[in-house]
Order: structure tokens, then C-alpha cells, then sequence
């Protein structure tokens, strides 16, 4: 068994769509945060302090007799929850200025991106020799096919999340020196907020790159693998969700977003929500999917995945 688990992870290192994408994405990374640097102007002293005095304001505010009476679910007290949702001292000295308020926000927005290419990895690790006929002379080596199947599974997961842990780590790496360099770094516990972040990411790519494996096994081929997951974004996630918003409690994007926001998603908001459907503070009220049961959504369909692609790779016949 760790023979296999050793051959699978070389086999996986040795793709070159693995190294060329981590270079890539690193490369992309270095060149928009070298542009972002270049066009922040650090705040005045004065401007710092006139947002110091909004955020006390504002937190005051939140914590008078116009705020929450009692803490919301998830939060031991109100001002844990008014600090969580006031903006910060230096979150709003300007939309060009770099702070290390704004990595958290910057990491999330690049969960869509490592999603895409979890589906790339997840797809052409199991794909590829599926299409090429490599997986016959696999089997012929170990020809426990569930072993296979679940250890291939666990290194694809390995593969996506240390992907995404390199990726994000570079990112939060150039950011925190363009702040240094000519922004506001006044942002205490920002470290802490990156690992978490960077850990929410990292699953959720994990769950697209084994729901790309799953599919690329069945249609036995890379672009079969994400062609289905393209279809499932467009057709469902897309259409569908339009079409009959009651089921986005269901759907991936929903629950991938509100478990890397950490925030409650419901589709029943209160009348003062103007808007329909919309994603409030974490605790949020009763009847809202909350970003735990969000993943657990997630894991459902990963485990009920893996369980059918399992079924057919034990039964079909692989040449």
C-alpha cells in the first residue's frame, strides 16, 4: 500500500500541467500585486486618524441602544459580533490603498480561480491515464482496483490542497510586502485570518478537484471530466438556479461561498433585506444555512461522488 501511495504522489508530481500552472498562477500573483504596489499611496497621519475616529464611532454605534440588543448566534457578546462587521481602522483610507484589511477580501475572490483549476488537476490526474491506457498497466502492477480508486482520490486531494496552500501563501507573501512598501499594515490578527482563509479555500478546491476526478473516471477522459463539471456550473448552478432560486440552498457555489465567506446564506430573508436572497454575518438567524452545514453539504456530495465512481471503476473494464 505505501508503495502505491509513493508511485501515485511521483506520478502526480511528475505531471507537467502541475508545475506549469503552480508557476503561472505564482507569476500572475507577483505581477498584479507589483501593479497594485505601484498605484497605492500610503494615508497621512491625519487620514489615519479621521478613520480611527470613524471606526470608533461606528463600533459605538453598533454597540449602543440602536445595535443588537443580545449577541447573535455564533458570537459570545455583541461587541465580538460589532468588531466582526464594522469596518476596520484603515479599511477605509481609499479604494487604491493597499491594507492588510483587504487580503482576506483579495483571498476570497481567488477561491473561483483555484476552483477552476482543482477541476483541471482533479480531472487530468485520474484522465489521463484512463485515456492514454496507462491504468491497464497500473492494475496489472496492483489489481485491487478499490485501492487504487480511493488512494488516487486521497492524492489528488493532497495535490489540490497543497496547491492552493502554495498559491495562497505567495499571495499573501507579495501582499504583505506591497503593504509595507506603500500601505497601511495597522491590522492586528491579519496572519490568523490568511491561515483560516487560505484552510476554507483549500477545501473547497479539494471538493471540485474529487468531483472532477469522479467525473473524468467516468467519461475516462480529462475533457470529459471537465466538460461535466462545466456543464453542471452552467446548466444548474446557472440556469437552473435562475430559474428556480429554491434550490440554491442545494447547489455548489452556494454553499462553496458561504462556507469560504463565513457567512449564513438564506433564501428567506427578513422584509428590511431588501433584494431577495443575500448572505448575512456569520450566526445570522434561525432557518439560514450557516457555513458548517454548508460543508457538510459539500462532503455529502464528494462521499455520494466518490461512492458511484467507485461502483464503476470496480465493475468496467479498463484497457
Amino acid at each position: 500500500m505505501i508503495g502505491l501511495v509513493v508511485s501515485e504522489l511521483l506520478r502526480a508530481r511528475s505531471r507537467r500541467l502541475v508545475v506549469v500552472a503552480f508557476v503561472a498562477v505564482a507569476a500572475v500573483i507577483v505581477v498584479v500585486t507589483t501593479i497594485a504596489t505601484m498605484n497605492s499611496v500610503r494615508p497621512s497621519p491625519s487620514q489615519l486618524a479621521q478613520d480611527q475616529q470613524r471606526y470608533d464611532a461606528d463600533l459605538k454605534a453598533c454597540m449602543g441602544p440602536s445595535g443588537p440588543t443580545s449577541p447573535p448566534p455564533g458570537y459570545p457578546d455583541v461587541e465580538s459580533f460589532c468588531r466582526d462587521v464594522v469596518a476596520p481602522p484603515g479599511a477605509n483610507t481609499g479604494a487604491d490603498v493597499l491594507t492588510l484589511h483587504g487580503l482576506d477580501r483579495l483571498q476570497q475572490g481567488t477561491a473561483p480561480m483555484a476552483a477552476m483549476l482543482a477541476v483541471v488537476l482533479g480531472a487530468t490526474l485520474m484522465g489521463a491515464d484512463l485515456s492514454t491506457g496507462t491504468m491497464g498497466t497500473l492494475l496489472v502492477w496492483e489489481p485491487r482496483r478499490v485501492r487504487v480508486f480511493l488512494i488516487r482520490a486521497a492524492v489528488v486531494a493532497v495535490v489540490v490542497f497543497a496547491f492552493v496552500i502554495g498559491v495562497q501563501a505567495i499571495l499573501a507573501l507579495a501582499f504583505r510586502l506591497g503593504v509595507g512598501l506603500r500601505g497601511v499594515a495597522d491590522a492586528p490578527g491579519w496572519l490568523g485570518r490568511a491561515v483560516g482563509t487560505t484552510a476554507r479555500i483549500g477545501v473547497i478546491a479539494v471538493v471540485w478537484g474529487l468531483l472532477a476526478y469522479v467525473a473524468a473516471s467516468l467519461t475516462r477522459t480529462t475533457g470529459g471530466g471537465m466538460g461535466v463539471m462545466a456543464l453542471e456550473l452552467v446548466a444548474i448552478e446557472g440556469f437552473w438556479r435562475g430559474n428556480q432560486p429554491s434550490i440554491q440552498r442545494w447547489t455548489l457555489i452556494q454553499n462553496a461561498t458561504a462556507f469560504v465567506s463565513r457567512t449564513a446564506y438564506t433564501t428567506s430573508p427578513p422584509p428590511e433585506m431588501m433584494g431577495g436572497y443575500g448572505y448575512l454575518p456569520i450566526g445570522g438567524q434561525v432557518g439560514m444555512t450557516t457555513p458548517n452545514e454548508a460543508l457538510l453539504t459539500l462532503l455529502a456530495y464528494v462521499a455520494a461522488a466518490l461512492l458511484v465512481g467507485l461502483v464503476v471503476f470496480s465493475r468496467r473494464d479498463v484497457t
